[in-house]
């Protein structure tokens, strides 16, 4: 806590659909695996239980080739994912392979396994670097057992209203919800967007995006940062590309790369601002998105009984000059913990 006092300027870049395994598991890994030998970090590591089964076949993690790997969205949806987690996160590949049947039943799955697949450092240079410098938080849950826009609402305002489903809050509004920013003093935050702002998920943000206080273009995190501008408290939204499929959000099937090149781009920006010094960067993801993870995640308190379990774990990486070279944090956090 000492050292968070030294912080002045706390800025959140949330991505979306991918598990901790599925994109830091590496870490733990041997080099021979593509992985760096980083044995803190609970990730992946070959062991027999770090698999599921399907139809009489046994599938393991493995590392992915490509960047474009997944040309489908594996299922993540709250009835989903609880089938997911099953016997220990034993329902992934059978989970992966059901809805695909489901979906393209005149498009042959060659390999249901791929869901348990992994990038290695090659791929995620990024995430790979600051690791290395910064601190990875290996026990950052998403905040339920369920898609998007719930967890999002979670790490905005604490709770989905009992929701579980993206349409279901696209339609509701939920009563007397407010998000953290409206307990901020005015100008003390800001929301950065690329083509849709997480604010909008709200229902009263949505009638009035463009005339929302404190809601910006990207491009004005460029110049805010660059001048020491920024607010307190700065929400990233990357670009979803919810129509071309191009974004830079690593929502499946999106090129990774350009993930990574937009974590780069800010971590420069901030790296070259006259704030750094008094700067913490957290890069995390809103829920795993069907992907693979080995580590359960267990029930919690919640208002809402249905709701009383964490969701799968996800990538998070903790970044400022007062933190621990190649640290790990073994603490358990989720999307509350930022609001927290």
């Amino acid at each position: 806590m000492d050292q968070l006092q030294k912080i002045e300027h706390i800025v959140v870049l949330m991505l979306e659909n991918r598990s901790f395994d599925h994109m830091l598991g590496f870490l733990s890994l041997p080099e021979s695996a593509g992985g760096r030998g980083q044995t803190d970090v609970d990730g992946l590591t070959g062991a027999a239980d770090q698999a599921n089964e399907y139809q009489g076949r046994t599938y393991k993690p493995q590392p992915l080739h490509e960047y474009f790997s997944f040309p489908w969205d594996p299922p993540h949806d709250h009835d989903s994912v609880l089938k997911q987690i099953a016997n220990n996160n034993g329902g992934f590949v059978e989970q992966f392979a059901e809805n695909h049947h489901q979906l393209y039943k005149h498009i042959p799955l060659e390999d249901p396994g791929l869901v348990m697949g992994y990038h290695t450092a090659d791929h995620v240079p990024v995430f790979d670097a600051l690791a290395r410098q910064f601190c990875v938080c290996d026990r950052w849950f998403s905040a339920i057992l369920g898609p998007t826009f719930p967890n999002r609402h979670y790490a905005l305002a604490g709770t989905s209203g009992g929701l579980t489903e993206d349409d279901d809050l696209l339609r509701h509004e939920v009563e007397g919800l407010k998000t953290v920013f409206e307990f901020l003093p005015k100008g003390a935050w800001a929301s950065y967007y690329h083509d849709i702002s997480s604010l909008w998920l709200i229902k009263r943000y949505r009638h009035h995006p463009l005339t929302t206080g404190g809601t910006h273009r990207f491009r004005v995190f460029r110049r805010h940062a660059r001048r020491g501008k920024l607010p307190a408290v700065s929400w990233l939204d990357p670009h979803y590309a919810v129509k071309n499929l191009k974004g830079n959000d690593d929502h499946p099937p999106s090129d990774i790369r350009k993930g990574q090149k937009l974590v780069a781009e800010v971590y420069n920006l901030l790296v070259q601002s006259p704030v750094w010094d008094k700067t913490l960067f957290v890069i995390t993801y809103d829920e795993h998105g069907g992907f693979y993870d080995h580590v359960a995640p267990h029930p919690i308190d919640d208002h809402y009984a249905h709701l009383a379990h964490y969701g799968v774990r996800v990538p998070a990486i903790v970044v400022s000059p007062w933190v621990a070279e190649q640290a790990v944090s073994h603490t358990v956090f989720d999307h509350t913990s930022i609001i927290k």
